[in-house]
């Protein structure tokens, strides 16, 4: 689909040359600018109990990743996905998600306020209390390989209530940021049971009265 920017890469040429065609992706995915960003979702994998750490214990205020944060997107409301634990830095989660089949939960929200830009280890250590990645840690700072990391900066959060919209898929627009969609009252599947229930009234004979 065309939101994954994928659709600008010839086929051609990213079976001729794989590796080209997969940053020539992520670049565009990277330039994304999130101004149609509606109902967005994070992926956030629960092997760093970031989600845990945000929602309940209000310890985590800073959440780091290798990429900025879409302008667009700082100050508005983005939901929370809990993906299954895996390796660091690799996502769990395939470009599109089914809710009622997928590990994947949407367990709350957030906003970011603003986005730090770590240039240095001794600049991203001094914050650990914030983001809480410890120097062993997967997403730690790499001596020879990490140029930057960005820190989005949460500024409020909160668990899902019962007025909270029921997602039934998600779409992936740029690396872990998702666009949500929301699941239709009654669900299609009641629609189409109704459809049914009428088409089948209308296919039975209509009784003749009798004339005394």
């Amino acid at each position: 689909p065309t939101s994954l920017g994928r659709n600008r890469i010839c086929p051609y040429q990213r079976k001729k040359n794989p590796k080209v065609a997969k940053q020539t992706t992520r670049t565009m995915q990277n330039c994304w600018t999130g101004q149609d960003g509606i109902n967005m979702g994070l992926d956030w994998n629960c092997k760093t109990h970031g989600p845990v750490l945000l929602l309940r214990d209000g310890q985590k205020i800073i959440e780091t990743r290798s990429y900025d944060l879409p302008p667009a997107l700082i100050g508005k409301r983005i939901m929370i996905i809990q993906s299954p634990s895996g390796t660091a830095g690799v996502t769990a989660m395939g470009n599109l998600v089914d809710f009622s089949s997928s590990k994947a939960t949407v367990i709350g929200w957030c906003t970011f306020a603003s986005v730090n830009k770590y240039t240095t280890k001794e600049a991203f250590e001094a914050d650990e209390s914030g983001h809480l990645v410890s120097p062993d840690s997967g997403y730690a700072w790499q001596d020879g390989k990490t140029k930057m990391i960005y820190g989005w900066v949460v500024g409020e959060c909160g668990r899902l209530d019962s007025k909270s919209p029921d997602f039934h898929s998600a779409v992936r627009r740029m690396r872990s940021l998702f666009q949500l969609k929301v699941q239709a009252p009654g669900g299609s599947q009641g629609q189409r049971k109704e459809k049914k229930k009428v088409r089948a009234d209308d296919n039975k004979p209509k009784k003749r009265r009798k004339r005394y």
